[in-house]
């Protein structure tokens, strides 16, 4: 009885695999294992699956193993040679019945595990054609990115040569820009430095000539200076101008004094005015010298002197250092 239960708790088990029991000869309910071990390839071909049922599958062969080696032991006649009693034959036979629909259940549930392993095996090769066809054309499109790749790197490298021969042009006329811009630079400094010599030049001629007519304006002023100084002291000058102030001013002397000096410095300055005048009309002054240059360049040649005259006077007292 014990054993009869644990077979049927084995049918169970394998019937939950999706696998008929020796019992079902029904070729639509085998058919349906197919479809559905087909459309669950994916279970059915689990690693953890597989082994259940090869376990299944070893347990299934040992237990046929026992039955069949209880068969064996079964013996329908006895020591004598002779068939047992009529009750005896019947429980042998009923034994040995039994025996045989344990393995022919055994053996058809070790055909529903091949089938199955079958099954599973079929799947997993499909699956792993899928696979493999599927890495074929990743190899493909592997192999087609890398013809594109080698394709970009040559011309790229293409470019970069293209683009080093370039610089190595640019290079060469950069080079050549700079040199000619030193010469250029060179040359435009030589003429920078030429012109300032004549810059230079003209300025000392300038500033001659600028004191060449500055000491003509000088000659000129102090030539008319001194003659309009003399000119109102002369007696054609002075004897109008003593009638005049005597013949205006009668009531003290000091008074008609005042008046001549007075005339005869605004007769002074007309005079000097209207002789500059002249001369500049004539070219010969230059409108350079005033009293207030005079002034100036009176005062800067006795600055020069005076310092001229203290240095030269200091020498012999110097230290040998600064004489050096």
């Amino acid at each position: 009885m014990n054993g009869n239960i644990e077979r049927q708790w084995e049918i169970s088990k394998l019937n939950s695999y999706e696998v008929v029991g020796p019992s079902s000869s029904s070729c639509n309910s085998n058919d349906h294992q197919v479809d559905q071990a087909h459309h669950n390839d994916v279970q059915v071909t689990s690693p953890e699956q597989m082994k259940t049922l090869l376990d299944h599958a070893r347990k299934v062969i040992v237990d046929m193993r026992e039955h069949i080696r209880c068969m064996e032991q079964i013996e329908l006649r006895n020591s004598n040679g002779e068939l047992p009693p009529y009750d005896q034959l019947v429980m042998r036979l009923e034994g040995l019945l039994t025996q045989q629909r344990t393995i022919n259940a055994e053996s058809a549930r070790l055909m529903s595990v091949n089938y199955l392993v079958n099954i599973g095996n079929f799947a997993r090769n499909r699956q792993l054609a899928r696979i493999v066809a599927k890495g074929r054309h990743q190899i493909l499109q592997l192999q087609s990115t890398v013809q594109t790749l080698e394709s970009n790197v040559d011309n790229l490298s293409t470019e970069v040569d293209v683009q080093k021969e370039q610089a190595e042009c640019l290079a060469e006329s950069l080079k050549n820009t700079q040199c000619l811009m030193e010469s250029t630079l060179a040359e435009y400094r030589d003429e920078l430095r030429r012109q300032d010599d004549e810059l230079k030049r003209q300025q000392n001629a300038v500033a001659a000539m600028r004191k060449t007519r500055f000491n003509q304006d000088f000659v000129v002023d102090s030539s008319i200076f001194f003659f309009s100084l003399w000119a109102i002291n002369t007696m054609i000058v002075d004897l109008p101008i003593r009638v005049a102030t005597t013949a205006a001013i009668r009531a003290s002397n000091r008074r008609r004094v005042a008046a001549r000096q007075g005339l005869k410095l605004l007769l002074f300055v007309l005079m000097i005015r209207r002789l500059k005048s002249l001369a500049k009309g004539y070219g010969l002054h230059n409108s350079v010298g005033s009293v207030v240059p005079y002034v100036l360049s009176v005062a800067r040649q006795l600055h020069h002197g005076l310092t001229w005259t203290i240095s030269t006077a200091t020498y012999p007292f110097r230290p040998a250092s600064l004489n050096a």
